[in-house]
């Protein structure tokens, strides 16, 4: 099942307050800010890497690249990459 619109809020939250500390964040630092089960915020990572949302860097690493999205614009990008995996 593809992450929701609440899954994709909550995984760019983390995303969001991380990016206020530092420059990157590993998958881990990025699921303890999060209610997420780790396997939903992987593909939520997946997800927003290919919407050039964030970017995957060496050391299993993410940067933030898109600040401030509201949740319609996170839910858009949720149903497109929804219509692109069908």
């Amino acid at each position: 099942r593809y992450p929701d619109e609440g899954d994709l809020v909550n995984a760019y939250h983390a995303l969001e307050l991380l990016a206020g500390e530092t420059e990157t964040s590993t998958a881990e630092e990025i699921h303890a800010r999060s209610p997420l089960a780790k396997t939903r915020m992987q593909v939520c990572l997946a997800l927003f890497a290919n919407r050039g949302i964030v970017r995957s860097e060496p050391g299993r690493r993410y940067r933030l690249l898109k600040k401030g999205l509201t949740r319609e614009e996170l839910a858009r990008a949720g149903q497109s990459y929804r219509e692109r995996q069908e």
